[in-house]
């Protein structure tokens, strides 16, 4: 990881401590039964921003609709000394995908679209080389068996041309499918891209415009945002990326990917009140989505056959375990930013762990899962488990690993 240097190092862990209760509100102490938690997380999140040099960090938990802890570490600018908190704003790029599982599942819902049925039903002008003689279908867009490329030519993940959602699906013309439908994940942020092109289509709006209304305001998500403007700049969290050897450089604040796949802004506190709403059966503002329609999105949408060790995905969301408990949620690294947002359904649990800092997520993500962990034992009112810290690699053990591979 980066190294930002001793003094910022020191400062990261001294802005932990304090950012918190200087930052005009913009945190949510712990409840009460969830003090202990707190007070095993906290000094856990500022050893793995240390040992990382992580410059920034908000995180929130939730217990069903409630906020039930939610803080910033570090810095969310470091140049300037701006502290992290839990209404700073990130990029939280493909989080953005499940926000596009639920438009469709909404059209769904009304009865406009048919999960099984051809996509060429919604986009009759979308027909990439398909030699498998089986069609894609919106099931298979969000559940990533399309078979369809990783990034459609226009609107790419490395594409700051900020083009249209019909441009990038456009361009998939251009290309093939490389898998047979439906017979294996491969993940595809081109395939979340006809997933939202659908929105648009039966919407007649734009993607970001369609997604604000129909999804971001009914969860009151006021801090998020398919649609950045000026003021990007002054709010936006400085994002950092990073080299193997040692070098960091600041992220550059321009717009990449295409709305659907990645396109999110959002804060710590927001996707908290994002995962509450589904926790409560889609209830949110008015109803979001009906009870039975969240629990398929958490279903496994296939096995996969081939074998690959890929991961399971239900409609939109990773599905997965943690600690022998079932999880639901996704992970995101874009544009110098990193993110992990989790639940555990069946707990009426979650935890979102946001970082400034591109490709860390194995630090966000055994955060997170160490806050549900934490957070569960308390609602089981059983002893708090011992977190393990990690360690640098002993000099004996480094020289013996030392070489390519």
């Amino acid at each position: 990881m980066p190294k930002l240097g001793s003094c910022c190092a020191l400062a990261v862990l001294l802005a932990g401590a304090t950012a918190c209760r200087e930052d005009g509100g913009a945190s949510v102490a712990p409840r009460t039964e969830y003090a202990a938690v707190v007070r095993t997380l906290e000094p856990f999140i500022r050893q793995e921003m240390a040992d990382k040099d992580l410059p920034g960090l908000s995180i929130a938990l939730v217990d069903g609709d409630d906020i039930v802890w939610a803080q910033g570490f570090g810095f969310a600018n470091p140049a300037d000394s701006t502290p992290a908190t839990a209404r700073t704003l990130y990029r939280v790029g493909s989080i953005a995908k499940l926000v596009t599982a639920i438009g469709v599942m909404q059209l769904v819902e009304n009865g406009q679209v048919d999960l099984d049925a051809p996509i060429e039903r919604y986009l009759p002008d979308f027909h990439p080389a398909n030699s498998f003689g089986k069609p894609i279908t919106l099931r298979e867009l969000l559940s990533h068996r399309s078979g369809l490329v990783r990034e459609p030519p226009v609107g790419s993940y490395f594409d700051s041309s900020r083009v249209a959602v019909s441009d990038a699906v456009e361009s998939l013309n251009q290309t093939a499918v490389v898998l047979a439908p439906g017979s294996r994940v491969k993940y595809s942020d081109a395939g979340i891209a006809v997933a939202g092109r659908v929105i648009e289509q039966l919407r007649g709006q734009p993607f970001a415009v369609a997604a604000q209304g129909a999804v971001l305001d009914l969860m009151e998500l006021g801090h998020s945002t398919f649609s950045p403007d000026l003021s990007l700049d002054r709010s936006l969290a400085q994002g950092f990326l990073w080299t193997y050897d040692g070098r960091a450089m600041p992220a550059p604040k321009v717009v990449l990917g295409v709305p659907p796949a990645s396109g999110l802004y959002s804060t710590a506190t927001d996707l908290a009140g994002f995962m509450s709403v589904l926790l409560q059966g889609g209830q949110g503002r008015g109803r979001l989505l009906k009870p039975e329609t969240v629990a398929q999105m958490w279903s496994v949408a296939a096995t996969d056959s081939a074998g690959t060790g890929a991961p399971a995905f239900g409609l939109g969301f990773r599905v997965s375990t943690v600690d022998g408990t079932r999880t639901v949620g996704h992970s995101a690294a874009f544009g110098g930013h990193s993110t992990e947002l989790v639940m555990m359904p069946d707990e009426k649990i979650g935890a979102v762990v946001i970082t400034n800092e591109d490709a860390a997520n194995a630090v966000t993500s055994r955060i997170a899962n160490a806050a549900l962990i934490l957070t569960r034992a308390t609602k089981h009112k059983q002893a708090l488990p011992a977190l393990t810290v990690t360690q640098a690699v002993k000099p004996e053990v480094a020289k013996r690993l030392d070489g390519t591979w």
